[in-house]
């Protein structure tokens, strides 16, 4: 191999070519580490040198390993290990944060300021007995204080706080949705560094996303923008109702090549995926404005991993993942494992956020005290404006969206699913076979309307009427107002 370095200088190129070397010597000068893997020793020697896994391969009766050691944090045998364990076990490994059902007890472990009576109110959706009288009298006083900054008023009586957060959760409650998420480990990840490296990942990046925390590296990575400061072009605001998805890192593909006794890896393991919700049950392509931060990531990871060394940690694991997977189930060899009691697997990840101060993401954690598995209430963004609305971006849930267009305390009469529409202009409505229009005022960039469009509204016969849909995995949710 020949390294050639040229200089530009002006309309010329200056070129200094090396002596020709042989392959492997260059490469060992710019960091590349190769070792046998499948003992104890050798694996550790190769860990402690090696930072990115680059390739695995079956050599007879011995396993090879080849890695670059450059700048990252490294795995440890014990990372492998619980790795390893896993595919050669019947559960593969993964984590999710999935909604939690709301119940009386999760509510007043999240919010232990919380009136009991209340609380039962709020679960049983029995509002007649209190000075609210309906949901809807209840949310929006809820929505004043998120949406408008206004005072408690009369929310402060049953030991409401106007923490964002909080509020946010008890308004999913009072709808009967996920207000909370929990941890779900697969194959045997749970209380394992390995399991806390994939709990944190996944909960920053909705974070981040939402543009949330203190850690959010909006000044840190040029070009990375949260959703709450990403301007959206008027010509992508056609379709971007409410919507809802979820996020999750996952292989890249196009970055494993599978050999007859060996894989090699390219130079970027892990994706960052978005999907949005479609009629059932399916997951389609997110609009642009539900993911443009999130596919920025997506093709940026590796800069914030330089600024987040959690995320090049997962990049580790995604190598090493896919590599374990394919030499456990395409070959008879296996690895050296640490053993199982040397394993540390009795970590809580409130505990074991709390205790790193090397993490980006130092904000408090609003946790679920007592739930097991850990739970957590996602926290919620600053109020923004996007397509002449303004935004929330919150955490998991598993409804669909409580859709308030603009500054007006007005919602029309309209049948479900057609109030997602826009900002409502109080001329919309509908008679009693559904027939009727919806009237939005247009907003200039002072919020005046300087014009109204009215559409004709009919609903045919049979038609399906909307309901929250159930769906499984993480949510990433917006409520309009």
């Amino acid at each position: 191999m020949r390294l050639h370095h040229y200089t530009e200088r002006g309309d010329t190129v200056e070129v200094d070519s090396a002596d020709p070397v042989p392959t492997a010597s260059l490469r060992a000068e710019l960091g590349y580490v190769e070792a046998r893997v499948d003992g104890a020793q050798g694996l550790a020697d190769f860990l402690g040198k090696a930072t990115t896994l680059s390739t695995l391969e079956v050599r007879g009766a011995e396993v090879w390993a080849g890695g670059w050691a450059w700048p990252g944090p490294a795995l440890t045998p014990e990372d492998v290990s619980v790795l390893h364990r896993a595919y050669t076990g019947d559960d593969r490994p993964g984590f999710s944060l999935d909604p939690s059902d709301p119940t009386l007890d999760g509510l007043l472990a999240a919010l232990p300021e919380l009136d009991r009576e209340f609380a039962e109110v709020v679960i049983s959706g029995d509002w007649g007995s209190t000075e609210f009288g309906s949901y809807d009298s209840f949310a929006l006083d809820v929505e004043r204080v998120l949406f408008d900054g206004r005072t408690l008023g009369r929310l402060a009586d049953y030991g409401i706080s106007d923490d964002r957060s909080e509020l946010w959760a008890l308004l999913h409650a009072a709808e009967g949705t996920s207000f909370s998420s929990h941890a779900r480990y697969d194959g045997g990840l749970e209380g394992t560094e390995v399991g806390m490296t994939l709990f944190y990942t996944d909960h920053i990046a909705k974070d981040w996303a939402a543009g949330v925390g203190g850690g959010v590296p909006s000044e840190a990575v040029p070009g990375f923008v949260p959703a709450t400061g990403a301007p959206t072009a008027w010509s992508h605001c056609a379709d971007t109702g409410a919507e809802s998805g979820r996020l999750w890192f996952g292989q890249a593909d196009n970055a494993f090549a599978f050999h007859d006794g060996r894989v090699d890896i390219g130079a970027q393991a892990t994706r960052l995926f978005t999907r949005s919700d479609a009629d059932g049950g399916r997951e389609v392509e997110s609009s642009h404005q539900f993911s443009r931060g999130l596919r920025w990531w997506d093709r940026h990871y590796q800069a914030v991993a330089d600024y987040e060394p959690q995320y090049a940690r997962l990049e580790g694991l995604m190598r090493w993942s896919a590599a374990l997977e394919w030499l456990t189930s395409e070959t008879e060899h296996r690895l050296a494992l640490v053993p199982p009691e040397e394993v540390k697997s009795d970590l809580r990840y409130a505990d074991w956020y709390a205790s790193r101060d090397d993490l980006r993401e130092r904000d408090p954690l609003l946790v679920v005290e007592g739930a097991d598995p850990e739970e957590l209430v996602p926290r919620v963004s600053d109020t923004y404006e996007a397509c002449g609305t303004r935004w929330i971006e919150g955490g998991v849930s598993l409804g669909d969206v409580l859709a308030r267009k603009g500054g007006r305390d007005y919602t029309a009469d309209l049948p479900p699913g057609a109030n997602r529409a826009g900002l409502v202009d109080e001329s919309s409505g509908v008679d009693g076979s559904g027939s009727g229009k919806i009237s939005n005022p247009v907003l200039d960039d002072r919020g005046q309307v300087v014009e109204v469009v009215t559409r004709d509204l009919s609903v045919g016969p049979g038609a399906r009427p909307w309901s929250p849909r159930p769906a499984a995995g993480a949510r990433c949710r917006r409520w309009a107002r």
